[in-house]
């Protein structure tokens, strides 16, 4: 069962570091997908749009512990379509197991990308993100 859920401009949806449980489809609006830095502020590494999603990388790598690798924030007001963790785990359970080892090494690789890129990318500001 899918529910729906919105975000005015400025939300945050998920924090990281915060322990996954749902995952995100974009239905109106946008996500910008934003990343620690270690001088303390946050840097938007990507923007999402409609019938994109995020939210997920916490299934698929273990090594991280269920923790989500950036933080959500509505770019403008927002309508997503929220897949709780049940649901998805159903649908994975058909996966073959080399399907599985794969997303956990491609997840794996982007959050380690990621973290390095918020390390180096110019800072684009956005009043509502630090």
């Amino acid at each position: 069962m899918f529910v729906t859920k919105n975000f005015v401009k400025g939300e945050t949806i998920f924090k990281e570091g915060d322990l996954g449980d749902r995952t995100f489809h974009i239905i109106k609006g946008e996500v910008l997908i934003c990343k620690n830095r270690r001088d303390g502020g946050m840097v938007a590494i990507g923007k999402l749009g409609v019938g994109e999603i995020f939210g997920e990388m916490y299934l698929f790598d273990p090594q991280a512990g269920g923790r989500r690798s950036a933080t959500a924030i509505a770019a403008c007001d927002a309508e997503v379509e929220v897949i709780f963790e049940e649901t998805l785990t159903k649908l994975m359970a058909d996966m073959p197991p080399q399907l599985g080892s794969i997303m956990e090494a491609l997840c794996r690789r982007l959050r380690k990308l990621s973290g390095d890129y918020a390390m180096v990318v110019p800072v684009k500001k956005y009043s509502f993100i630090n």
